[in-house]
């Protein structure tokens, strides 16, 4: 388990990811150097990471899809496994019920999922059956979520060091895809550091620089924060697959999760909530405390949704991959960028 003042600095990176130490230091009153060491640690592990990730305006462009995949017996790990290692795929998790693994899809349309769905899935010898839930919105993504460690006036701080968001007329650029594959493994990572990790090959400190800057600055991506859920008491997550009338389901999507209302604060167990076509509209992953603890969650949304009707639900057994990151335990053992990531221009 994470310490309280090492729950503290993740949140502190979950708001301002590159915020320098000293800036950080004096939101925390902890010294510079010990944030550092502290951070050394806790990265080494797995227990926390930083990494450049598609920014929420580049995954609500995206055609992205919930995926539910049932398997047969003794294979369900074989074949979560293998999907992990796809760049395609954001998100795989071991789950309860029906289906055995689920799986948040980029895809770039209708054509190309059909061909993942067929050729990928369905070629797959431990596959017995799937379905296809594309994402209509993403009401709120796992970016958005906070351990709650701070208290506002450091949030709100921490908030004045984030990097301002790219212009709205922001243009693709190209960029080396050494330096994004540098910060799929560490968004903290600095030019000088750059500049030795690509050796010989390197160009000078300067071009290193602006290139980083320029990544920094792409509307695609963004760097995140991202924590073990064990290590912060928080060993179990459940999806919730629901029902809302039209009307509210549009409310909702329209910012009902923003700070300060009833739906956000209500729920700060939830990680992300998106609307799907299916026989379903609306998915919510809830992170918990517990196997009850799902149950109280429920009973709150009754009392916070009167008209939400939950149709299905699983408990997350493991997380194979959140977001490109390969996960063991909870903890982050390797990464495989996104199919994003990989292009050359965006």
């Amino acid at each position: 388990m994470l310490g309280e003042a090492d729950l503290e600095l993740v949140e502190a990176l979950q708001v301002a990811p590159r915020a320098s130490w000293v800036q950080l230091g004096d939101v925390l009153g902890r010294s510079p150097a010990s944030l550092a060491r502290r951070w050394q640690q806790v990265s080494s592990s797995g227990r926390a990471w930083t990494a450049l990730v598609p920014s929420t305006r580049a995954l609500d462009a995206m055609a992205l899809t919930h995926v539910q995949v049932r398997c047969r017996p003794g294979l369900v790990q074989e074949v979560a496994r293998d999907l992990a290692r796809d760049p395609e795929v954001l998100t795989v998790h071991s789950i309860t019920g029906d289906y055995d693994v689920l799986l948040l899809l980029r895809t770039d349309g209708a054509a190309s999922l059909e061909r993942y769905l067929g050729e990928r899935i369905g070629s797959l010898r431990g596959v017995v059956r799937q379905r296809a839930l594309p994402v209509l919105q993403a009401v709120r993504h796992g970016s958005m979520w906070r351990l709650g460690a701070l208290g506002p006036g450091q949030r709100t701080r921490l908030r004045e060091l984030a990097a301002p968001p790219p212009a709205p007329g922001s243009r693709p650029a190209t960029f080396d895809e050494r330096l994004v594959s540098a910060l799929s493994q560490d968004g903290r990572i600095t030019a000088p550091e750059l500049l030795d990790r690509l050796g010989a090959d390197a160009p000078s400190l300067s071009t290193v620089r602006r290139d980083l800057a320029r990544i920094l600055r792409s509307p695609a991506v963004t760097v995140r924060c991202e924590v073990s859920a064990p290590d912060t008491g928080w060993p179990l997550a459940g999806v919730l697959w629901c029902r809302l009338p039209a009307a509210r389901l549009t409310e909702l999507a329209g910012g009902a999760w923003d700070d300060g209302t009833e739906f956000g604060t209500g729920l700060p167990e939830a990680r992300s909530c998106t609307v799907v076509a299916g026989s379903v509209n609306l998915h919510l992953t809830v992170w918990l405390r517990g196997m009850s603890h799902l149950q109280a969650i429920e009973h709150r949304l009754a009392a916070l949704e009167p008209e939400l009707e939950v149709v299905d639900r699983s408990i997350i057994l493991s997380s194979l991959k959140r977001m490109g990151a390969l996960l063991r335990d909870g903890r982050r053992v390797g990464t495989v960028p996104t199919a994003l990531l990989r292009g050359s221009s965006w």
